[in-house]
């Protein structure tokens, strides 16, 4: 008994020195940087595309995961700072809830409050089909977002136009990237959504100009020196944000604006972002 209590004695000097800033660390990772969303802007350069289209602006929100650390009324708060982008187009990548969610028409109600001047357009992910893909779609329909699966819209400025693909989700979805790229054309403008970012290798060098992709949440844990603590997709820890380029695809993988964890939510230096992207004219003719 004795040792013991010697033992302890000297234990609790460390616990009082380091227990503090471990509990500031544990509150900043679950309740402050969860919340610190940050708005990220990138220029993209793009061969062929149309002068129309030079300067044209999208948005991207990804892996929202309404449950219950992320409320439809957070959503409206994300539609806003989106808004206040002015975007020419947004797109909606995919987890839009998780199984915990019960309010699916107010998911889409909340997003029908996206304004954009040339339409918002979606495509669903893991999470979207383990709850139910078919009301999540209803939803986002109902409220006028474009939901597409292995399928082509146009954007259209006059007579030129960009091609937006989005695709099936890897996971649960059943991904024909044959029937998503039919009609594209070598010299179109094509931007396509994919939830998981593993898609661009099914994809195989397919006429994308740009993959806009989620589902990682930038690893949710990024410590100094180390990087992403963990990756849920195969292209592995080291690709988990930002733009990257694979298999001669640029690919850009947003950290998300909700976390996915269902108990607590947590990041830490991977905080949540909404991502701005400007397209400008590449390997053109003046």
């Amino acid at each position: 008994m004795r040792n013991l209590m010697r033992r302890l004695r000297k234990l609790r000097l460390p616990a009082l020195i380091l227990g503090p800033p471990i509990l500031l660390l544990a509150v900043y990772a679950t309740l402050i940087e969860p919340r610190m969303i940050e708005v990220t802007r990138h220029e993209i350069a793009i061969k062929d595309l149309p002068p129309e289209f030079d300067g044209f602006k999208i948005v991207q929100i990804s892996d929202i995961h309404v449950a219950v650390w992320v409320t439809n009324e957070d959503v409206r708060g994300f539609v806003a700072l989106a808004n206040a982008q002015k975007p020419d187009a947004v797109v909606l990548t995919g987890d839009f809830l998780t199984r915990l969610s019960d309010d699916i028409p107010g998911i889409g109600k909340a997003l029908g409050g996206l304004k954009t001047e040339r339409g918002t357009y979606a495509v669903l992910g893991n999470h979207d089909y383990w709850k139910d893909a078919d009301a999540i779609t209803k939803a986002l329909r109902d409220n006028g977002i474009e939901v597409l699966f292995d399928e082509t819209r146009d954007i259209n400025v006059g007579k030129a136009r960009i091609r937006i693909v989005g695709t099936d989700d890897l996971w649960e979805g059943a991904p024909d990237f044959e029937k998503a790229f039919e009609g594209i054309e070598e010299h179109d403008a094509c931007i396509v959504l994919a939830h998981n970012p593993y898609a661009v290798v099914q994809m195989n060098a397919r006429l994308a100009d740009l993959v806009l992709s989620g589902h990682t949440h930038g690893g949710l844990i990024v410590l100094p020196g180390y990087g992403a603590i963990m990756s849920s997709s195969r292209l592995g820890r080291k690709v988990v944000s930002g733009m990257h380029r694979v298999n001669g695809i640029p690919v850009y993988i947003s950290r998300g604006v909700g976390t996915g964890t269902t108990l607590v939510p947590i990041r830490f230096r991977c905080r949540p972002e909404i991502a701005v992207f400007t397209l400008r004219r590449s390997g053109n003719d003046p």
